[in-house]
């Protein structure tokens, strides 16, 4: 038995926090969420309005917190998206809305992005995929795949972007072994055990032409996802499904703290066995930033050479996937 006198700051806010202990014998302990505080409401983003926008657009938008000190804060709050969508100017309104003139660019792809203020008082909070993104404006020629792979058949299914199928009047598939298909679709199997780095370039109706490659095979630690050669079929995204294996979810993932500043833990439910779960981390322009087997149910991740922003964990295993995303601030 142990007791400790502790003090809880004025400014603590509500919520549950955990408690850590440290002993030469038994290393680290911790009880999660198991000392509750009733203090100050957390500050948080509770909406924009309008919500939706199309691409070349500029316009005005109001956030809402709630619990906010948008006005109290020395420098007073400031508003920034993701995606390369400029705030030209700003004006708080009170302490709990801020409005913003903001201008979207005619390339950007459309789905939805992250809004966030940061002030001196609440500290950086994210309304997350909130600011939505059609296609009306949208005039750039754009390629783009997603890869899954199911282990007990060894095969990749190559996922064509709905976008990319709707501008795309040609298409050119480059298999990185030597082989090549103008088919919409292709099926192709490989023949040996390599990285192989598909491409996909496409035409579009006023002549535009751009490509998009990923590496399929070896996942970085060198790891073949079979020994004896492996498939790859193409399918259209539908919206719904897209043909693969409907049983292709990891039960439960989550990452914590979020947002965080140099550690991220990754919890999983997933069985380990002997084929050990794989981690990637992708920032949100899809670039592979690390990529490790999971070696137990709980692992901690260092993250604080990083840059700030928001990152998508992917946790395969035995054929099945899930995703979560995490802010880095």
């Amino acid at each position: 038995i142990l007791t400790a006198n502790v003090t809880i700051p004025a400014t603590a806010f509500t919520g549950d926090y955990t408690v850590y202990m440290n002993n030469p014998i038994d290393g680290h302990l911790e009880l999660v969420n198991s000392f509750h505080v009733n203090g100050l409401k957390s500050p948080l983003l509770v909406s924009i309005s309008p919500n939706k926008a199309s691409a070349g657009h500029t316009l005005d938008v109001t956030i809402t917190g709630s619990n906010t000190h948008f006005g109290q804060g020395s420098p007073t709050a400031s508003v920034s998206f993701e995606g390369g969508i400029s705030v030209n100017f700003q004006s708080i309104l009170n302490d709990s809305s801020i409005s913003a003139n903001i201008t979207i660019p005619h390339n950007i792809y459309p789905r939805g992005y992250s809004v966030s203020v940061f002030d001196s008082v609440d500290g950086n909070m994210s309304l997350l995929n909130s600011f939505y993104i059609d296609s009306a404006g949208y005039n750039s020629c754009y390629s783009h795949f997603t890869t899954n792979y199911d282990s007990i058949n060894n095969k990749f299914t190559l996922v064509i972007d709905s976008i990319t199928s709707a501008k795309a009047i040609s298409f050119n598939w480059d298999f990185g072994d030597g082989n090549s298909s103008t088919d919409a679709t292709p099926v192709h199997t490989f023949l040996a055990d390599a990285i192989y780095n598909v491409c996909l370039k496409i035409i579009t109706a006023s002549g535009d032409t751009c490509s998009y490659c990923h590496p399929i095979g070896k996942d970085s630690l060198g790891n073949v996802y079979r020994q004896s050669g492996f498939s790859m079929s193409v399918v259209r995204y539908n919206g719904t499904t897209v043909g693969i294996s409907e049983n292709t979810s990891i039960t439960s993932i989550d990452v914590y703290p979020n947002p965080a500043n140099s550690f991220v833990t990754i919890v999983t439910n997933q069985k380990i066995t002997d084929e050990k779960p794989i981690i990637s981390l992708y920032n949100m322009k899809g670039e592979l930033i690390l990529q490790q087997n999971l070696v137990q149910n709980k692992t901690e991740l260092d993250i604080n050479g990083f840059a700030n922003g928001i990152y998508l964990v992917h946790v395969t295993s035995n054929g099945k996937s899930d995703a979560i995303k995490f802010i880095k601030q």
